[in-house]
This record gives C-alpha cells, structure tokens and sequence, in this order.
C-alpha cells in the first residue's frame, strides 16, 4: 500500500464530498428553476456513485488482505468510532455491489419517470 496514493484518494476523496454538498446547497436555492433541479439531481446522484465506488478503492488499499480464511465482514475503522464494511469478504463486495446497483436504479427510474 502506498501512503501517497491513499492520500490523493483522500483529497480527491474531499473534494467530491465538497462537491456534494455545495451542490445540495445550491439546489435549496433553485427550487423555483426545475430543469436546473433535475439536472443537479442527476448530477449527485452520479457524484455519490463515484464516491462509493473511490472510498470502496481506498478501503481496499488501507485494509490488508486477511491471512486466514476466517475474516469478519464488519472492521473497526481505521480513524473514528465506528465500523467499516470488509471490502476483501466476499459479502462485503456484494453490498458494495448491492448500494451501487440501488443507486443506478434510482437514477434510471428518475430519468424514465420523466
């Protein structure tokens, strides 16, 4: 693992989230514009895939690879309280998988609906 990878995925990491919200806030104040709304909607709906999909990548780089066969799905994360899906269980791959398919569907039935 490479300290300074995981620190570039960490700042592009922010930025995106920086992103996110400052989007969020922007569309609190287009509420009169709906083609604007709509588009801001497909835009952080399309900045949260990417978001999970990088911080699944950095919690493959920071998490090592278990040496046993027996490996938990949950992990203590690393800074903080609280615990992170294992992305080298196979079940965690899967919810990966899952959150990501959930999210794609919800911006497909948004631009089908209109």
């Amino acid at each position: 693992m490479s300290q300074s990878r995981v620190k570039k995925l960490d700042q592009v990491l922010s930025k995106l989230t920086l992103a996110l919200l400052s989007l969020a806030v922007l569309m609190t104040f287009l509420t009169k514009n709906q083609a604007a709304v709509s588009w801001l909607t497909y835009l952080l709906i399309g900045l949260v895939i990417l978001l999970l999909i990088l911080s699944f990548v950095r919690q493959w780089l920071l998490y090592p690879k278990p040496t046993s066969e027996t490996q938990p799905i949950l992990l203590p994360k690393v800074k903080g309280d609280g615990y992170a899906i294992n992305p080298h269980h196979p079940f965690g791959i899967f919810l990966y998988l899952l959150i990501c398919i959930i999210l794609v569907c919800g911006l497909f039935f948004t631009l089908v609906k209109k």
